[in-house]
């Protein structure tokens, strides 16, 4: 039987239905419902340079994984505050509030980990820290936590010595994951279900080169700053609603140590 896969539109909202074994898009949209309208009606514009060796296509079980590729930094505290760093900086102009400065869209999870990964690596670039790996986790992906949903996540990824960590403030604001500790914030399932592929710092899109180093590169229609203002920021200050002007400003939930 053909797969069937229906989108109805409520109120700007998509709700996805499909067949039972019916694989997921592969779409930058890590939102299931974004991801099947993004390939339902935009994909065929984004792949007008469409790269064969993609994270997509690297994928791979997690115990064939060369975490020892993964980029050396020198220790833990390093880490930290770099980990402390893309957190807390205020780096860009609110598309919707006049001087209003932005941090990277921690507080908006349900999609968008693409272009987060992507300003974190290339942030830290800029401050001349160490390279990070992008380290992307594909399948159905339910955050306990949060109750969300993936198609895929991706986070940078670092190692200190035989210790490889994950900064990925949107799951855990207080400090870096060790990689186990972040695969465990999923549903449990074996690990030897899981696939995974561990790109270069600029590699953000999961349909993009696995090997990039250029951020200035533009994927499935815009570039990091682009996904960033016409999507992320907006949609991470709708969701915050009343408290979007605390949040987003000088008070942070992470400040209380209060996971939104």
């Amino acid at each position: 039987m053909t797969n069937l896969l229906v989108l109805i539109s409520i109120f700007g909202s998509f709700l996805v239905f499909a067949t039972a074994g019916m694989a997921a898009p592969q779409s930058i949209f890590a939102n299931p419902e974004n991801a099947a309208f993004h390939a339902m009606f935009y994909t065929s514009q984004d792949k007008t340079s469409a790269a064969s060796d993609t994270a997509f296509q690297s994928e791979k079980k997690i115990s064939e994984l060369d975490f020892q590729s993964v980029p050396e930094w020198q220790s833990f505290d390093q880490v930290l505050e770099a980990f402390h760093l893309i957190r807390d900086s205020r780096l860009f102009d609110d598309p919707e509030v006049e001087n209003f400065l932005r941090r990277i869209t921690w507080l908006y999870p349900p999609d968008g980990c693409f272009t987060r990964a992507g300003l974190a690596a290339r942030y830290l670039d800029h401050k001349s820290y160490p390279d990070v790996a992008q380290i992307f986790i594909m399948g159905s992906l339910f955050l306990k936590t949060k109750n969300i949903v993936w198609n895929y996540h991706v986070a940078p990824m670092v190692r200190v010595g035989n210790d490889v960590y994950v900064l990925d403030i949107a799951i855990d604001p207080s400090q870096p994951m060790k990689f186990r500790d972040w695969l465990s914030q999923f549903v449990h399932r074996p690990e030897e279900t899981y696939r995974a592929a561990i790109c270069a710092e600029a590699a953000w899109d999961p349909g993009g080169p696995c090997n990039n180093t250029d951020f200035t590169r533009a994927m499935s229609g815009h570039d990091l700053d682009g996904w960033n203002n016409k999507y992320w920021l907006p949609r991470e200050r709708r969701t915050l609603r009343e408290n979007a002007e605390a949040y987003l400003g000088d008070h942070p939930p992470w400040l209380a140590q209060i996971i939104p």
